[in-house]
């Protein structure tokens, strides 16, 4: 595990940074940054493996543990898998075969490529018909399939293919929180199902701030004290404004998907529990998360003081965000 106080200096060092950097910039780099990595994941996997094909990657996911009738939500990172056979496609459909008609697939399509206080104080509408997903060439390729149904979260909308696909994301924008008791992530972990990681980290999961809400007494204030609204269009054209809480930005760099020692420390607790399994699909490591069983996971966790959440020996560095006050 990397050293936790070498990562701890390098976290303040990145958040003093970015408290002094212009946010343009600090997007601008973030962008390039991602452009390289995209880049880089091309170049290497195309060296090293041949396209895959329905079949190979269909196999892959059934030894990874994807079974029939299987809801899926997926986290994909689509170039580490290496060339595909009809590119997103080819992985959706690879996947629609493994789980069936009787099955619904998931991803998030989340239109910001900033933070969410960047992207809920920008005046830009979300429009569910429109709005672009950020979150990578497959949730964008099912954002566009006919029987698509999106949500209208105004930061954390999700994409729905398959039997339940109306059911999963028809309410979400009723929560004033991204994973509350509406959104299809927390509907997920209730029915039961599988979180996929195809080629993404388990830090990536947004299923784990759904216990931030189910619980009241959560040890950390994850939200700004105050609720922001964005002009949403909806499915049938209609508009409204729809307001929810936007994570506190000062904790994001201390969270699983920013702080490596974290996630290496969930992993292995996941591992213990045996809520998931590891294996290769195409060129990329990827991982398979029982969703019901993460959920019961993280309430024993609570019990034993852990969160997603690293504390640091010195304290959070806070600016006071609008609305909220400093400290945890």
């Amino acid at each position: 595990m990397p050293s936790l106080l070498a990562e701890e200096v390098k976290t303040y060092g990145s958040v003093v940074l970015k408290s002094i950097v212009p946010v343009g910039i600090v997007q601008r780099l973030r962008d390039i940054a991602h452009k390289r990595t995209r880049s880089r994941r091309r170049r290497e996997p195309a060296r090293q493996h041949p396209p895959l094909t329905h079949e190979r990657l269909a196999h892959d996911l059934s030894a990874l543990g994807l079974r029939r009738d299987q809801d899926i939500l997926v986290h994909a990172a689509y170039s580490a898998l290496g060339p595909v056979e009809d590119g997103p496609a080819g992985v959706v459909e690879a996947i629609r075969n493994v789980v069936g008609p009787n099955a619904t697939i998931l991803a998030p399509a989340y239109p910001m490529s900033g933070t969410m206080y960047e992207w809920m104080t920008n005046p830009v509408a979300f429009d569910v018909r429109k709005s672009p997903s950020r979150m990578g060439a497959i949730s964008e390729f099912m954002r566009l399939l006919p029987d698509a149904r999106r949500s209208a979260h105004p930061t954390h909308s999700v994409v729905a293919i398959g039997l339940n696909a109306e059911t999963y994301v028809t309410r979400h924008h009723e929560d004033d929180t991204p994973a509350g008791p509406q959104s299809p992530f927390c509907l997920h972990m209730q029915r039961g199902g599988g979180i996929l990681c195809l080629g993404s980290g388990i830090g990536k999961v947004t299923s784990y701030h759904v216990i931030e809400d189910l619980v009241p007494d959560f040890p950390f204030k994850v939200y700004c004290g105050r609720r922001f609204a964005k002009l949403v269009c909806f499915e049938d054209g209609s508009t409204a404004q729809v307001q929810t809480r936007i994570n506190d930005p000062d904790l994001s760099p201390w969270r699983v998907d920013n702080f490596k020692p974290k996630e290496i420390e969930i992993l292995d607790l996941l591992r213990k529990r045996g809520v998931v399994q590891t294996g290769q699909v195409g060129g990329a490591l990827s991982h398979l998360i029982d969703s019901a069983a993460l959920l019961e996971l993280m309430h024993d966790w609570l019990r034993m003081g852990v969160t997603i959440y690293h504390r640091p020996r010195w304290g959070f560095p806070r600016r006071t965000w609008a609305g909220t006050a400093s400290g945890v």
